[in-house]
């Protein structure tokens, strides 16, 4: 069973709903509301935390997925991200990690969303 968070930035006056912008990037569409973030930055910061993670290249030869898996090698997250996002698919990752992702993606003040609970962790 996997466990998602998303993580975004957004100004003030969006009227879109969570739900509403998680659809938009689960479509594979990159909102204008939504701000840009220095996903490059925040890519680094996730890599040297896991130094060991396996990278899925498109077909255009962009780095477009990837795939950490933790010390007990049966959870793992599978990452992927726009300009404008940042998707965690969690399989059985504990939760200390998974709250690591959370404090990194804040740095770029992108608070986290989960979906399952509707909720959005904003300041």
């Amino acid at each position: 069973m996997s466990y998602q968070l998303y993580f975004w930035k957004q100004s003030a006056n969006v009227n879109a709903t969570p739900l509403e912008i998680v659809e938009a990037i689960s479509n594979g569409e990159e909102p204008q509301y939504l701000e840009r973030i220095n996903i490059e930055a925040l890519l680094i910061d996730i890599f040297e935390q896991w130094p060991e993670h396996e990278k899925s290249f498109g077909n255009d030869g962009q780095l477009s997925q990837v795939l950490i898996e933790f010390k007990d090698s049966k959870s793992c997250v599978v990452l992927d991200w726009s300009l404008k996002h940042l998707f965690v698919e969690s399989h059985s990752a504990p939760g200390e990690e998974l709250n690591t992702f959370i404090d990194l993606a804040a740095k770029y003040e992108c608070p986290l969303f989960d979906p399952q609970t509707n909720q959005r962790y904003v300041g």
